[in-house]
């Protein structure tokens, strides 16, 4: 696996809470993104996420992953509804959040 990567371009923290990766394989670019969503000022947050990932196309290879701390069916509090719009993303299927007797699903792949 080491061997299929050229070099890790750069590592760089665009802003608190997200890192990005740059990776060149011996084909392609490769962009990833990590996000630790806050637990409070989610809005703000989301649209400082969502200014960064702008100029970025679905052609692109991108994968954004991490821990999002968001209620995904909730569409009046889910700040990053840009991700579904703008890029391939795949929803967790279970319930990834429980509290008491209710459960939700906070969590993208």
């Amino acid at each position: 696996l080491i061997d299929t990567f050229q070099k890790i371009y750069k590592v760089e923290y665009p802003m608190d809470r997200l890192s990005k990766i740059t990776i060149t394989t011996n084909e392609e670019t490769w962009i990833i993104f990590g996000v630790y969503g806050p637990h409070k000022k989610k809005k703000e947050f989301w649209q400082q996420v969502e200014n960064i990932l702008s100029p970025y196309e679905e052609s692109e290879n991108i994968i954004i992953m991490g821990d999002f701390n968001l209620h995904l069916e909730d569409k009046k509090l889910n700040y990053a509804n840009f991700l579904t719009k703008k890029f391939k993303t795949q929803k967790n299927e279970k319930f990834t959040h429980f509290r008491n007797d209710q459960s939700s699903n906070i969590d993208f792949t």
